[in-house]
């Protein structure tokens, strides 16, 4: 009995934390009300029942993640550490943002990289550490990225024909331009949850920075 009410704890503490630690009291509560009149003729019993009940909660841990976290996922994509600079086209909030400027080769022109990405509720079976995702954030990347391509469009960019080809970490993407300058939106799929990247700077240099991301994904 015990160690089914914490094997259920171990994934109630990933979602609340209270609630978690609340069934952990009851994977010891729930067996000593249930046998109480045994426990009530021998309590001496209770010791080696709370130390039991102990280790089977460490044992039914799970293991520690190893997948790379929400931070790391979006670097991938940005090439950024923290924020450096606006964020435009995007704007709103995440539960990461980065941008940052680069020069990119060989186009020899200066990117400006913006990102923002919103994690998966996901919990991690006990003993096995499997990932289980109960949501994905579409809503907020989907609307993020609608939100970039307009802000993209007001300021004059018009969409070009693109072809990236298919790659499964894209859910979309679109190419703007205005001139020179080009500004590349997209929807993508990161370890841990949902990013909406966007490059903008000359042509050439958002055409390199687009072509970079197709050899690695």
């Amino acid at each position: 009995m015990s160690a089914v009410i914490s094997f259920f704890a171990w994934i109630a503490v990933q979602l609340n934390r209270p609630l978690g630690l609340a069934t952990f009291v009851l994977a010891f509560l729930l067996p000593v009300v249930t046998f109480r009149r045994y426990y009530s003729r021998k309590p001496r019993m209770l010791v080696p029942f709370g130390i039991l009940a102990i280790l089977i909660a460490i044992l039914l841990a799970p293991p520690r993640a190893t997948s790379l976290n929400l931070v790391s996922g979006l670097h991938l994509e940005t090439g950024c550490w923290g924020v450096e600079g606006s964020l435009w086209p995007l704007n709103g909030s995440a539960d990461v943002s980065q941008s940052c400027s680069y020069l990119v080769e060989p186009a020899g022109k200066v990117v400006h990289v913006s990102g923002m990405a919103w994690k998966n509720l996901e919990v991690r079976m006990p003993v096995t550490s499997y990932p289980i995702i109960l949501r994905r954030p579409a809503e907020n990347a989907d609307g993020a990225y609608l939100n970039g391509v307009q802000n993209a469009l007001e300021n004059g960019y018009m969409e070009a024909p693109s072809d990236f080809g298919s790659r499964e970490s894209v859910v979309r993407e679109a190419l703007m331009r205005k001139g020179n300058h080009c500004v590349y939106i997209a929807e993508v799929r990161i370890a841990g949850g949902l990013a909406v990247v966007s490059a903008r700077g000359d042509c050439r240099a958002v055409d390199e920075f687009v072509q970079s991301r197709v050899r690695r994904f």
